[in-house]
């Protein structure tokens, strides 16, 4: 099997990724909340799972080569991904920050 390797935007969007807290995956009905600390980059595909690990949202490496930056959202076009019935991807990324409790 031949493996796509990502494009260098799809490389800095992957390191944007890990940079950030989290990642919220949506598509369609489907959207999973994964901290950076459970994506996972293979050499065939981009894995999210959430923190139980009991759910991922994978994208193939030749899908996410499709991915661009709009309005501060990662966006896959419905268009570039095969046997799709719920439309974009679109990924958000967070960063937390440490704020003080207060009595």
């Amino acid at each position: 099997m031949n493996r796509v390797k990502l494009t260098k935007q799809a490389q800095n969007i992957m390191n944007q990724v890990f940079e950030s807290d989290l990642a919220i995956v949506s598509h369609g009905p489907k959207s999973i909340y994964c901290l950076s600390l459970y994506v996972e980059l293979t050499g065939e595909r981009v894995s999210f799972y959430d923190s139980s690990g009991d759910h991922e949202f994978e994208i193939a490496n030749e899908i996410f080569n499709c991915a661009y930056i709009k309005d501060g959202t990662i966006k896959i076009d419905d268009e570039n991904i095969p046997d799709n019935e719920y439309g974009d991807i679109t990924i958000n990324l967070y960063k937390f920050t440490k704020i003080a409790a207060t009595n």
